[in-house]
This record gives C-alpha cells, sequence and structure tokens, in this order.
C-alpha cells in the first residue's frame, strides 16, 4: 500500500495503492495497480485495505480466467480440426485400447471392412 497524491486532483490527500498479485497472473508481462483516491486523511483504514486487497485478487482472478478461457477455445477449436481431418482421410484410420479392443474407425476403414466381408 502506498500514500501519495493524487496527479492532477488539488482535493486528493491520499491515496491506497493495490498491485494485481504476481502469483494468481498466468503471464509475467502483465503487472497492474489498481488506485483508489480520497480528500480524507488516513481514508484507507486496515479494513479497507484489506477489503481492496480481496478486491484486487479477485479481479486478478477474473483476468486470469479470461486468458484460460481463450486457452481452451483456441484447444478446442484445434481439436475440432483434427478430428475432421482423421474422419475425412481416404485413410484408414483404427484406435483401440491398450487390450486392442476398437475405440474408433473412420469411414474410410468402414468401408473397406463392409467390402472386404462382401466379397
Amino acid at each position: 500500500m502506498t500514500s501519495t497524491p493524487c496527479h492532477g486532483s488539488r482535493r486528493a490527500r491520499i491515496s491506497a495503492g493495490v498491485p494485481r498479485p504476481r502469483c494468481l497472473s498466468t503471464s509475467a508481462a502483465r503487472h497492474s495497480a489498481i488506485n483508489f483516491y480520497s480528500a480524507e486523511v488516513a481514508a484507507f483504514d486496515e479494513q479497507a485495505r484489506n477489503l481492496l486487497n480481496e478486491m484486487a485478487m479477485d479481479i486478478s482472478f477474473a483476468l486470469d480466467n479470461f486468458a484460460l478461457e481463450e486457452k481452451r477455445k483456441q484447444a478446442e477449436r484445434t481439436l475440432f480440426k483434427l478430428s475432421l481431418a482423421v474422419e475425412q482421410s481416404p485413410n484408414s484410420i483404427v484406435i483401440t485400447d491398450l487390450d486392442a479392443n476398437i475405440e474408433y474407425t473412420n469411414a474410410a476403414f468402414t468401408n473397406v471392412s463392409v467390402t472386404a466381408r462382401t466379397r
């Protein structure tokens, strides 16, 4: 917490700056602070400072979750593209578990299997 006069305002006598917690930030490049100003001397007692710190952590959490949600959506788009490529591939694709149980086949494999059975 810092207590400095507000620049550009002659009324404000004290301010409280709350840095955004770095421990919650997903990107080391993002640093910010929330500043509150008051014309009243000693307006920011310990209870107010604790509340401001809690607000800063809540905002930091929300901002980090916005970034994580965007990463999740990008991963989902990439996975969708890859699943289309596998499904539409002209090559047979079979996915099995460790016990050789078939979990997935694409259309090309199904077409080859049906053709082989009808011969």
